[in-house]
């Protein structure tokens, strides 16, 4: 049968990401498209074609220790609709039986509350409320909704913020009835580095991962087909403890003793025997005891996952710059790092001498440097800086 997807947003990692499981879906026998919806009132930096055309995905990067570098054809996106535009076009699409499934990447920025009369309504979740609407009017069957937007409890977020839509707007109370009882909106996991090379085509690395709540949906999705670290789940938690635990925290404890050793890509670090060392030494012997008692899964699946994020580091295709990822540091090292800190302490009786080593480095930037507003200066002769929250910065400093 085929199905086809409403997709809201048209950039590099929706291409990169679910176009290539769209497309492996249909490898093994699925019928799937994609309808691309454009988000913003901004011009396209690409023609209406690059979302309704043919075209190559690259996949590079490092598997199981190994270069790895292949090209896949990408052709389940064939059609395109502006709501800006053409906006009589984007409702009729809410009258197609052949979409069953909706998915978005509207940054994290984009599920958020954005007041608005109906005839006004630019925002993501108000857009989607009007489709809806225009659905439940049609008479046909509520849609599985998977927005991909890094943020915890995505699914349930934006249902809310579209309950609130048609509350606002007085919406028919049997559509906000269906709405709130008949459409599916879950909360999910998404994990793939995308990029654009020097030439502009989209490149991603080799790993996959989506995580998605509630009951299996293979009917309209059969991603267990797919060939990547993909799940239906009960519960995401334990999933997102572990990318935040090892893929991020690992990125975040690598920085500044990074950058203290005169490095400014993380696949400079890598290459650095000591760095690597460090990094390495700090997942597998305190990182992943601290998650195996937190989070609930084996030690062996996060050490296998550990040596993978080392792997994905280590990408000699990908320029990943040191203080891109010292942004916000102040609380990323809260978040992805004081949890496992924490459960290692409870676990052996003394602090993480890796992790104490990573934030002493952190603390050390601080109060060398020199805070301008929300801007670090780091000490040294070449001009280095990040943002961060200039009153942490504050209190790290006065602690010097």
């Amino acid at each position: 049968m085929s199905l086809r997807i409403l997709q809201f947003g048209t950039g590099i990692f929706l291409r990169g990401f679910w176009s290539d499981l769209v497309q492996r879906m249909n490898d093994s026998g699925a019928d799937l498209k994609i309808t691309s919806v454009k988000l913003t009132a901004s011009a396209e930096k690409e023609p209406e074609s690059a979302f309704t055309a043919p075209w190559t995905l690259r996949l590079r990067g490092l598997v199981e220790g190994r270069e790895y570098d292949a090209q896949r054809l990408i052709s389940c996106n064939d059609a395109y609709l502006n709501p800006f535009t053409d906006p009589a076009g984007f409702l009729a699409s809410a009258r197609d039986p052949e979409i069953a499934v909706i998915v978005s990447n509207s940054t994290e920025a984009g599920i958020a509350w954005f007041p608005a009369p109906r005839e006004s309504a630019t925002s993501f979740p108000a857009r989607l409320c009007l489709w809806l609407e225009e659905r439940h009017r049609s008479g046909l069957a509520a849609p599985l909704i998977l927005p991909f937007e890094l943020i915890e409890d995505n699914g349930a977020k934006l249902r809310d913020l579209v309950l609130r839509h048609a509350a606002e707007w007085h919406a028919p109370v049997a559509f906000q009835i269906w709405l709130g009882e008949k459409c599916d909106f879950r909360n999910t996991l998404v994990d793939r580095i995308v990029t654009r090379d020097a030439a502009g085509a989209v490149n991603a690395e080799p790993y996959a991962f989506l995580a998605i709540d509630g009951a299996q949906r293979e009917e309209l999705l059969p991603l267990s087909r797919c060939a990547i670290d993909f799940l239906w789940t009960d519960s995401l938690r334990p999933y997102r403890q572990r990318k935040v635990g090892l893929l991020n925290g690992g990125h975040t404890a690598l920085v500044f003793p990074a950058l203290e050793a005169g490095h400014a890509t993380v696949i400079e670090a890598m290459r650095d025997p000591q760095m690597r060392g460090f990094l390495e030494e700090l997942m597998l012997r305190e990182i992943v005891p601290a998650l195996a008692l937190s989070s609930g899964l084996g030690g062996a699946e996060l050490r296998r996952y550990a040596l993978g994020v080392l792997d994905r580091f280590a990408n000699p295709f990908l320029q990943h710059q040191l203080l891109a990822i010292a942004l916000n540091s102040s609380s990323k090292f809260r978040v992805r790092l004081e949890p496992s800190r924490a459960a290692y302490q409870q676990l052996f009786g003394t602090p993480p001498p890796l992790i104490s080593r990573a934030f002493d480095s952190f603390r050390r930037a601080v109060c060398d440097g020199r805070i301008e507003g929300d801007i670090l200066h780091l000490a040294g002769t070449s001009p280095r800086s990040f943002r961060d929250d200039p009153e942490a910065l504050r209190q790290l400093k006065s602690q010097n």
